[in-house]
């Protein structure tokens, strides 16, 4: 069983950073294994598959502009990371600034790369 580490997690988690705040698709796509299973939302039905994750995240360009995004490893257990995200942005449609704050779950792969991707947010909307 693959174990993580705290490094690796790390250097993950700026992976996804620079892919969110750069508005870059494709950078975020190879953060996940090709059959991973990406959930925006406990409520939500996954992107299955690098395909899906793709048209998932070619959307953010289109949705959102000014993002930062920090993070906090809050703990791992074995191939499964602890995150407590939090990430700001304005929507390009409406002009609403958001502030995000929630945990994911990454669960990794042998090759490192993410195979189920989970997360949480509550989210405050200010015009």
């Amino acid at each position: 069983m693959y174990q993580l580490s705290g490094e690796h997690l790390d250097q993950w988690m700026k992976g996804y950073k620079s892919a969110w705040e750069g508005r870059i698709a494709e950078e975020a796509v190879r953060l996940f294994t090709d059959n991973a299973e990406y959930y925006e939302s406990p409520f939500s039905e996954p992107a299955c598959g690098s395909k899906s994750i793709m048209d998932f995240w070619q959307d953010v360009p289109i949705l959102q502009t000014n993002v930062s995004f920090e993070y906090q490893i809050l703990f791992i257990k074995e191939a499964i990371g602890y995150v407590h995200a939090h990430g700001r942005f304005m929507r390009l449609a409406s002009g609403e600034e958001v502030t995000m704050d929630g945990i994911f779950e990454v669960h990794f792969a042998e090759n490192g790369r993410c195979d189920l991707f989970r997360q949480w947010w509550h989210e405050k909307t200010e015009l």
